[in-house]
């Protein structure tokens, strides 16, 4: 889902953002003078007008961090299917987790997820070390890259978080 901020003809500004959005929760902290109004998908909250652009980049990378945790889950379930390596269902759980972390702005979720795209990275460059292999050592260093891009892109979410 593209994040959409519209200003509408009442210049109240809809975001298209889910109802989990932390921002949402902005409104309880502020007074109604020092606030704008904002439609969260169907309910009208009321946060600083700096904080609306905010929670549209927090929702982007949010899909971001769902889509590849998603895709990186059912490729693993995939490698399970194909070669019947029982231990590669730690990874399907590990990237549900991201995926559920990022879907419900969940700090605790999201560096469990983080932890383990770590201990992918390192299990994978040990394993590069230890057993030098021209072809499995290209795509593993291939799927090490994106375990590190995954943990920049986790972290960076991690702190948009809004306390």
């Amino acid at each position: 889902m593209a994040t959409v901020v519209v200003e509408q003809p009442d210049d109240i500004p809809y975001i298209g953002v889910s109802e989990n959005n932390p921002f949402k929760k902005e409104q309880d902290r502020l007074s109604v003078d020092e606030s704008r109004p904002v439609y969260f998908g169907a309910t009208l909250v009321h946060i600083p007008s700096n904080m609306i652009y905010r929670a549209a980049e927090l929702e982007q990378v949010a899909n971001t961090v769902k889509f590849v945790s998603f895709f990186d889950a059912v490729l693993a379930f995939t490698n399970f299917l194909i070669v019947g390596y029982a231990p590669v269902l730690i990874a399907v759980m590990f990237n549900y987790l991201g995926y559920l972390g990022a879907r419900y702005f969940n700090k605790k979720m999201l560096g469990s997820y983080c932890v383990f795209q770590v201990f992918n990275f390192t299990s994978k460059i040990v394993y590069i070390i230890v057993k030098p292999d021209e072809h499995i050592g290209t795509i593993l260093a291939i799927s090490s890259l994106f375990n590190m891009m995954m943990v920049a892109l986790t972290v960076k979410f991690i702190r948009l978080i809004p306390a």
